[in-house]
C-alpha cells in the first residue's frame, strides 16, 4: 500500500531524484572510464 502523497508530488520528486541519481553516476562512470585511459 504507497501512501497517497507518494502517488502525487512527492512521487514526482522522487522519480526526478532517480533520475537524477542515474545521471550522476553515469557521469561519474564517463570519468573513471576517462582516468582508466589515461594511465
Amino acid at each position: 500500500m504507497v501512501p497517497a502523497s507518494l502517488t502525487t508530488d512527492g512521487g514526482r520528486d522522487l522519480g526526478k531524484l532517480r533520475r537524477r541519481h542515474v545521471q550522476s553516476v553515469a557521469d561519474w562512470q564517463k570519468c573513471g572510464n576517462w582516468a582508466l585511459s589515461l594511465r
